[in-house]
């Protein structure tokens, strides 16, 4: 079992009788971009997909349907192809059997 403290630490129970390496996904606190000279933490193939994501949330508050359509279609097809590329990477091992 495992837990998160106040302080943020990890914190296990039982005590493991050795060492042991432990493999976790996280997400990192957002860094805030201020400054025309900033850029986020991604190939630069991918930037379109903050100003998709922005085009959403301003078509959902000015109720214009079409333009959200059109860019929940575009950041979801940018998502994809960035999860593609900078997402874990898997491996099948094993015999074939057929």
């Amino acid at each position: 079992m495992w837990t998160i403290s106040p302080t943020e630490e990890i914190l296990i129970a039982p005590a493991p009788d050795a060492a042991y390496k432990l493999k976790a996904a996280y997400t990192s606190t957002p860094y805030r971009m201020v400054i025309e000279t900033d850029a986020p933490d991604m190939p630069e193939d991918f930037h379109l997909l903050l100003v998709w994501r922005a085009l959403m949330e301003l078509a959902s508050t000015d109720a214009a349907s079409e333009v959200y359509v059109r860019a929940k279609a575009n950041h979801d097809a940018i998502r994809s192809a960035l999860i593609l590329d900078q997402g874990p990477r898997w491996a099948m091992r094993g015999r074939v059997i057929a």
